[in-house]
């Protein structure tokens, strides 16, 4: 069975700059939890719904979720 991508309802817009894409990814999520979006006990939308919604890897939001969680944001 083919996994298919959830909606992701999180208005998410990635800074523009020339900088590695994880980056860019985890800074628009700190960016969205300090402006009260995401809030504690949100949940992050699945990596591959986000991955679809923004048009980048996979790989680049899930390095983007580790960089968070090394940050101690999730």
């Amino acid at each position: 069975m083919a996994r298919t991508a959830r909606p992701v309802d999180l208005d998410l817009r990635l800074p523009t700059g020339s900088g590695p894409l994880r980056h860019r990814i985890a800074d628009a999520l700190v960016a969205a939890i300090a402006s009260g979006r995401l809030r504690p006990g949100d949940g992050l939308p699945p990596s591959r719904s986000l991955a679809a919604v923004l048009g980048v890897a996979r790989a680049a939001v899930v390095d983007a979720y580790d960089q968070l969680q090394a940050a101690g944001f999730v």
